[in-house]
Protein backbone atom coordinates (compact mmCIF):
# COMPACT_ATOMS: atom_id res chain seq x y z
CA UNK A 1 0.00 0.00 0.00
CA UNK A 2 1.15 3.48 -1.14
CA UNK A 3 1.75 5.77 1.72
CA UNK A 4 2.29 9.78 2.57
CA UNK A 5 3.49 12.33 4.89
CA UNK A 6 0.83 13.94 6.00
CA UNK A 7 0.25 16.59 9.18
CA UNK A 8 -2.53 14.92 11.49
CA UNK A 9 -4.01 16.70 14.72
CA UNK A 10 -5.37 14.29 17.37
CA UNK A 11 -6.80 16.81 19.27
CA UNK A 12 -6.50 20.43 19.37
CA UNK A 13 -2.82 22.44 19.40
CA UNK A 14 -1.29 18.80 18.90
CA UNK A 15 -0.72 17.38 16.05
CA UNK A 16 2.46 15.37 14.32
CA UNK A 17 3.38 14.51 10.99
CA UNK A 18 3.33 10.87 9.82
CA UNK A 19 2.78 8.46 7.30
CA UNK A 20 -0.61 7.55 6.40
CA UNK A 21 -2.02 5.22 3.54
CA UNK A 22 -2.85 7.36 0.56
CA UNK A 23 -6.68 6.84 -0.54
CA UNK A 24 -7.78 5.72 -3.14
CA UNK A 25 -9.94 7.67 -5.53
CA UNK A 26 -13.44 7.55 -5.83
CA UNK A 27 -16.17 8.01 -9.42
CA UNK A 28 -15.15 10.90 -10.66
CA UNK A 29 -12.17 12.05 -8.26
CA UNK A 30 -8.77 12.52 -9.12
CA UNK A 31 -5.13 11.59 -7.00
CA UNK A 32 -2.84 14.47 -7.18
CA UNK A 33 0.33 14.67 -5.81
CA UNK A 34 1.03 17.09 -3.71
CA UNK A 35 3.74 19.37 -4.35
CA UNK A 36 3.54 22.20 -2.06
CA UNK A 37 0.62 23.05 1.10
CA UNK A 38 -0.65 26.28 2.33
CA UNK A 39 -2.01 27.36 5.30
CA UNK A 40 -5.33 29.82 5.44
CA UNK A 41 -7.20 30.98 8.34
CA UNK A 42 -9.72 28.36 8.36
CA UNK A 43 -6.56 25.82 9.19
CA UNK A 44 -5.69 28.52 11.46
CA UNK A 45 -9.02 27.86 13.35
CA UNK A 46 -9.12 23.83 13.00
CA UNK A 47 -5.52 24.12 15.08
CA UNK A 48 -8.03 25.82 17.80
CA UNK A 49 -10.16 23.36 17.75
CA UNK A 50 -12.92 25.89 16.29
CA UNK A 51 -15.32 25.09 13.66
CA UNK A 52 -16.08 21.70 15.32
CA UNK A 53 -13.65 19.14 13.86
CA UNK A 54 -13.87 15.39 14.28
CA UNK A 55 -10.21 14.06 15.40
CA UNK A 56 -7.79 12.91 13.58
CA UNK A 57 -7.85 15.64 11.34
CA UNK A 58 -5.63 16.63 7.97
CA UNK A 59 -5.56 19.80 7.22
CA UNK A 60 -4.98 21.75 4.58
CA UNK A 61 -7.17 22.28 1.35
CA UNK A 62 -4.96 25.35 -0.15
CA UNK A 63 -2.86 23.09 -2.61
CA UNK A 64 -0.64 22.74 -5.82
CA UNK A 65 -0.37 19.26 -6.84
CA UNK A 66 -0.11 17.79 -10.00
CA UNK A 67 -1.73 14.89 -12.22
CA UNK A 68 1.97 14.38 -13.86
CA UNK A 69 0.86 14.36 -17.49
CA UNK A 70 4.02 14.92 -19.62
CA UNK A 71 3.58 17.46 -22.31
CA UNK A 72 6.47 17.69 -24.08
CA UNK A 73 10.38 19.19 -24.08
CA UNK A 74 11.10 22.69 -22.74
CA UNK A 75 12.99 23.64 -26.17
CA UNK A 76 13.57 27.47 -25.50
CA UNK A 77 12.69 30.18 -22.94
CA UNK A 78 11.49 33.36 -24.79
CA UNK A 79 11.44 36.34 -23.16
CA UNK A 80 8.51 38.69 -23.54
CA UNK A 81 8.64 42.01 -25.98
CA UNK A 82 8.03 44.52 -23.80
CA UNK A 83 9.73 43.51 -20.57
CA UNK A 84 12.80 41.22 -21.70
CA UNK A 85 11.90 39.16 -19.20
CA UNK A 86 11.39 35.35 -19.23
CA UNK A 87 8.04 35.16 -20.22
CA UNK A 88 7.21 31.48 -22.08
CA UNK A 89 8.98 28.68 -23.02
CA UNK A 90 8.62 27.08 -26.53
CA UNK A 91 7.82 23.34 -25.86
CA UNK A 92 8.41 20.84 -28.53
CA UNK A 93 6.48 17.34 -28.94
CA UNK A 94 5.19 14.91 -31.35
CA UNK A 95 6.40 12.71 -33.64
CA UNK A 96 10.39 14.16 -33.97
CA UNK A 97 9.29 16.79 -31.49
CA UNK A 98 7.88 17.89 -34.66
CA UNK A 99 5.06 20.89 -32.82
CA UNK A 100 6.22 23.89 -31.63
CA UNK A 101 3.78 25.97 -28.87
CA UNK A 102 4.39 28.72 -26.67
CA UNK A 103 3.69 28.12 -22.56
CA UNK A 104 3.13 31.26 -20.49
CA UNK A 105 5.62 31.21 -17.34
CA UNK A 106 3.19 32.99 -14.87
CA UNK A 107 2.40 30.21 -12.43
CA UNK A 108 4.81 27.58 -13.33
CA UNK A 109 7.58 26.42 -11.08
CA UNK A 110 10.17 23.87 -10.86
CA UNK A 111 9.40 20.64 -9.04
CA UNK A 112 12.70 19.27 -6.31
CA UNK A 113 13.21 16.54 -9.14
CA UNK A 114 13.48 19.81 -12.20
CA UNK A 115 10.19 18.80 -13.70
CA UNK A 116 8.51 22.46 -15.57
CA UNK A 117 4.77 22.90 -13.92
CA UNK A 118 2.35 24.65 -15.68
CA UNK A 119 -1.41 25.64 -15.07
CA UNK A 120 -2.92 23.98 -17.90
CA UNK A 121 -3.35 20.63 -18.81
CA UNK A 122 -2.25 18.70 -21.96
CA UNK A 123 -4.68 19.20 -24.16
CA UNK A 124 -4.76 22.46 -23.78
CA UNK A 125 -1.12 23.46 -24.78
CA UNK A 126 -1.27 20.79 -27.46
CA UNK A 127 -4.35 23.18 -29.22
CA UNK A 128 -2.29 26.04 -28.39
CA UNK A 129 -1.47 28.02 -31.49
CA UNK A 130 1.33 26.50 -33.06
CA UNK A 131 4.91 28.73 -33.60
CA UNK A 132 7.55 28.26 -36.03
CA UNK A 133 11.36 27.43 -34.65
CA UNK A 134 13.07 29.68 -34.09
CA UNK A 135 10.89 31.83 -32.34
CA UNK A 136 10.83 35.01 -33.45
CA UNK A 137 8.32 36.85 -30.43
CA UNK A 138 6.76 39.91 -32.03
CA UNK A 139 3.93 41.50 -29.98
CA UNK A 140 0.56 40.06 -32.58
CA UNK A 141 2.16 36.52 -31.49
CA UNK A 142 2.79 37.38 -28.17
CA UNK A 143 -1.09 38.39 -27.88
CA UNK A 144 -2.41 35.59 -29.74
CA UNK A 145 -0.27 33.21 -27.51
CA UNK A 146 -1.97 35.56 -23.90
CA UNK A 147 -5.45 35.19 -25.54
CA UNK A 148 -5.54 31.54 -26.05
CA UNK A 149 -4.39 31.06 -22.68
CA UNK A 150 -6.23 33.35 -20.91
CA UNK A 151 -9.71 31.68 -22.53
CA UNK A 152 -8.03 28.00 -21.55
CA UNK A 153 -6.90 29.17 -17.67
CA UNK A 154 -8.39 26.36 -15.21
Amino acid sequence: MDTMKAVVYDRPGKFAVRQIPVSEPGAGEVLLRVLVAGVCGTDLHLHHGEFGPTYPLIPGHEIVGETGDKIGKVADVIYATETAEPAYVRVDFGVLKGHHVLVPLDEAYRTDHGDLVVPFDKDTVKHAPKVPTPVALTKPLEHEVEEYYSEHHS
